[in-house]
């Protein structure tokens, strides 16, 4: 089957605009969301980010921090748990979920989960 060069798109494609009406709608809203002044993420997030970069992980403070959020510690057993890490048996305590998941795993999931939280929360509901 043979494609004619003039039906296939190209690189250079030229993209629709948006109306102007759209465009001010659009600067409007992020001229008030940074007036509000931007949200941070907490600062858990920021302490498990570092602690799992290092090389040497302190599990106990890691999963003291997990412990201090309820659904991230759901989460993390969540996903130790599933059929995605294919352990034979159940895994309860969040320092041997640590050494299940890996250290770059782990901290992705935190980052993961804080950022969904932060956007359920920011977004109204219709655009969720």
């Amino acid at each position: 089957m043979q494609v004619d060069e003039q039906t296939r798109p190209s690189a250079y494609t030229v993209v629709e605009t948006t109306s102007p009406e759209l465009q001010k709608r659009r600067k409007a809203r992020l001229m008030s969301i940074l007036t509000e002044g931007l949200p941070t993420l907490p600062i858990y997030v920021f302490e498990l980010n570092t602690l799992l970069s290092s090389p040497s992980v302190d599990l106990k403070r890691v999963g003291k921090i997990i412990r201090n959020d309820p659904s991230l510690s759901a989460q993390v057993l969540r996903f130790c748990n599933s059929a995605l890490s294919s352990l034979r048996r159940r895994v309860l305590n969040i320092e041997e979920a640590a050494i299940c998941m890996g250290s770059e795993r782990l901290r992705t999931l935190v980052l993961t989960c804080s950022i969904m939280e932060f956007t359920g929360r920011q977004l109204p509901w219709g655009e969720v």
